[in-house]
């Protein structure tokens, strides 16, 4: 059985009702892709040496929680830290730039997942999927309450 994650095209994501137009779609997708896959396969790494499904879920968790502190920062923690000095990039370019450190040999560093599971875990794969929800349903609230400008 192939799994298949089907994700709108997020390079055409530009204002912040796209984005909160996308992230159901989004979330539901990876829920349901990381839900829907047995669980042995879900835990189980590669022969290459790669992540597990299980360790590419707690990556996707573990790197994006800091984006939801900075969304809960005060906005005035903008005027202490001042604003990004170069344009913002495109999905494309993140994309990019984050492909050529990779293969360049980089890694997680910070953002490498631990606590992984030596065994099948089904219920383990569960709360997995659900923290990922939970965390991006968090994003949305947030989101929506910020303007277009911040």
């Amino acid at each position: 059985m192939k799994l298949k994650l089907h994700l709108p095209d997020v390079e055409t994501i530009f204002t912040k009702e796209d984005m909160i137009g996308s992230m159901d779609k989004i979330t539901e997708s990876i829920a349901a892709f990381y839900g829907d896959m047995p669980a042995e396969k879900f835990f189980q790494s590669p022969a290459d040496g790669g992540w597990s499904p299980e360790k590419n879920l707690r990556h996707l968790i573990k790197a994006t929680q800091p984006i939801y502190l900075g969304l809960m920062s005060p906005k005035f923690t903008l005027f202490v830290f001042g604003a990004g000095k170069e344009k913002s990039r495109t999905i494309s370019e993140i994309k990019a730039a984050y492909l050529a450190k990779l293969n360049a040999g980089g890694g997680a560093g910070v953002f490498t997942p631990i606590g992984e599971h030596s065994k099948v875990e089904p219920e383990a794969q569960k709360k997995l999927v659900q923290d990922f929800t939970k965390l991006f349903g968090k994003y949305k609230q947030k989101i929506s309450s910020w303007n277009e400008e911040d």
